[in-house]
């Protein structure tokens, strides 16, 4: 398996990953159209948008879409996802190492990205999907990514608005680079990921930006929750 950064929106690496992640968000066949022009768009300029791909005998088996904002010096984890077949065999972990080596490589300071809940759910889901969103969360523990503590992220519906699940997520940070972040940051970062993604999209999504943006404090320094389900915290 080679890891390798994707980035000539023409080649077939690119499409065997557009087409990956379809396979593994199979509910956003309207959305992938914006992912799709969002991610061509942007590598193309000087590379703010960053593909990266697991490729193994030709074929994209896995990928990670993330961004690096140098005036902040964030990163961004915007997907990552794996070939269903090929998943719990170390590619995932792989792709995060490469990524986190590649920020560090750009004088990254946080790393942030979103996740899904494992409690306080507004509705009900299976207990199936309660378990694979249990896994995740584990797997990020182990890359070391913690939730951020008192806080509450409200993740909007997507700009298609498909995403029938709704539900509050945690906002995560990686403690491989920075386990704390002072309050004024912390909510120009959320402004921009919420401006970035989902604003203006419909009104509910201005709402619940507005709402959780008004809930951050400035003045103090968050931290990271400590894990759930690891051990230990090494």
């Amino acid at each position: 398996m080679k890891i390798k950064l994707i980035k000539n929106p023409k080649s077939n690496e690119f499409m065997d990953s557009m087409n990956l992640y379809m396979e593994v968000f199979p509910h956003d066949w309207d959305y992938i159209l914006v992912v799709r022009r969002l991610i061509k768009n942007k590598i193309n300029k000087n590379r703010k948008v960053y593909l990266l791909g697991a490729i193994e005998k030709g074929r994209v088996i896995g990928a990670s879409i993330y961004s690096y904002w140098k005036d902040t010096k964030t990163g961004l984890l915007e997907y990552i996802f794996v070939s269903q077949k090929l998943r719990s065999k170390g590619v995932g972990s792989e792709l995060y190492n490469k990524m986190v080596a590649d920020l560090k490589k750009k004088n990254c300071k946080h790393l942030i990205f979103n996740v899904a809940r494992d409690e306080g759910f507004k509705k009900f889901i299976s207990r199936k999907d309660l378990e694979i969103r249990k896994r995740r969360l584990k797997f990020y523990e182990k890359m070391g990514a913690r939730p951020i503590d008192k806080f509450n992220y409200e993740n909007p519906l997507h700009l298609s608005q498909i995403q029938e699940d709704y539900y509050p997520s945690y906002l995560a940070m990686d403690k491989n680079f920075s386990d704390k972040i002072e309050g004024l940051l912390f909510y120009k970062l959320v402004k921009r990921f919420y401006k970035r993604f989902y604003y203006g999209a419909t009104e509910r999504n201005n709402q619940i930006a507005s709402r959780v943006l008004k809930s951050i404090n400035k003045r103090i320094t968050y931290y990271l929750r400590k894990p759930k389900y690891l051990k230990n915290d090494n």
